[in-house]
C-alpha cells in the first residue's frame, strides 16, 4: 500500500473510513506500507544510488489496524492528531512548492506563460512532451540543484528514469504545467478554499504517480493520471476501467 493511500484512508470521514478498513485482514502487518516519496528521495541523495522499486522500500514496523477503525468507533489519540498535523504541514509545503514551480516555468521554458496564453492547450501538450523525452535536459538540471544539509545531487551521468529523483521532477513539471494551463499565475495568499483542496489532491496524486512510474505499473480511474503515466512510461502496465 502506498503510504499516501494510508494517509487518505485514515484522514477520511465516516462512514468511508470504516468501510475501507473493514476490508483489511485482521492479522498483524496485513498490507505492507511503502516508504514516503520524501524518504526515497533522501535515500538517493545520501547514497547516490537509485532507491529501487517502492515495493522493495517498505516501512519496517510491525502493526495491526485498530479494530475500531473498521467499526466506525475509532477516536484519534493526541499522537494521531499530532502526526496528522505534521503531514498537513508537509502537504501545505508541497502545495507552496508546486505553485512556485508552476509560476516559474518560464525559467525552464522561455516566455512560457505568454505562449500559453496565446496557444493554450496545444502549447501545454508540447511542453509536456518535452518533459517526457528530454532525458539529458532533466538530468543536467537536477545535477545542478543545491540540497540542504551539505548533500550534493548525484551526477547527471548516473541519473535516469529509474531514479525517484528523476521521476519526482518529471511529475512535478507535468502537474505544474497542468496547473498553469488551468489557472495561470497563482497568488498563494489569495487561493480559494476550493482551489486549495484541488491542489492538495494534485500533490497526493503526484505521490501515487511517482511510485507507479518507479514500479512501471499503475492502477487509476483518473483521466489526467492515466495520461501522465502513458506519457512518462509508455512501456508500463496501466490498469484502469474502460481502457
Amino acid at each position: 500500500m502506498p503510504d499516501v493511500l494510508f494517509y487518505e484512508l485514515i484522514s477520511s470521514i465516516e462512514p468511508h473510513r470504516s468501510r475501507c478498513f473493514s476490508k483489511f485482514p485482521k492479522s498483524g502487518n496485513p498490507i505492507p506500507v511503502t516508504e514516503h516519496v520524501g524518504a526515497l528521495l533522501r535515500k538517493e541523495i545520501e547514497t547516490h544510488e537509485p532507491c529501487g522499486l517502492p515495493s522493495e522500500n517498505l516501512v519496517d514496523i510491525n502493526y495491526r489496524f485498530n479494530p475500531s477503525l473498521a467499526s466506525g468507533n475509532y477516536e484519534f489519540t493526541e499522537n494521531d492528531i499530532e502526526a496528522q498535523k505534521e503531514i498537513e504541514e508537509e502537504l501545505n509545503n508541497d502545495i507552496s512548492n508546486l505553485i512556485n514551480r508552476s509560476n516559474s516555468l518560464g525559467e525552464l521554458f522561455p516566455d512560457f506563460h505568454n505562449k500559453l496564453r496565446k496557444e493554450q492547450k496545444a502549447y501545454a501538450q508540447e511542453v509536456m512532451g518535452a518533459v517526457a523525452t528530454d532525458i539529458s535536459g532533466i538530468t543536467t538540471f537536477l545535477s545542478k540543484l543545491e540540497y540542504p544539509d551539505g548533500n550534493v545531487m548525484p551526477s547527471e551521468e548516473w541519473l535516469n528514469p529509474s531514479w525517484a529523483i528523476f521521476r519526482w521532477f518529471q511529475v512535478q513539471l507535468l502537474f505544474a504545467i497542468d496547473i498553469a494551463s488551468r489557472y495561470g499565475i497563482l497568488d498563494e495568499a489569495h487561493l480559494t478554499s476550493k482551489l486549495r483542496i484541488k491542489l492538495e489532491h494534485d500533490v497526493l496524486d503526484s505521490h501515487y504517480l511517482i511510485q507507479g512510474l518507479l514500479e512501471k505499473s499503475f492502477a487509476t480511474k483518473e483521466k489526467k493520471l492515466k495520461g501522465f503515466f502513458k506519457l512518462l512510461c509508455p512501456e508500463g502496465m496501466l490498469v484502469c476501467e474502460n481502457g
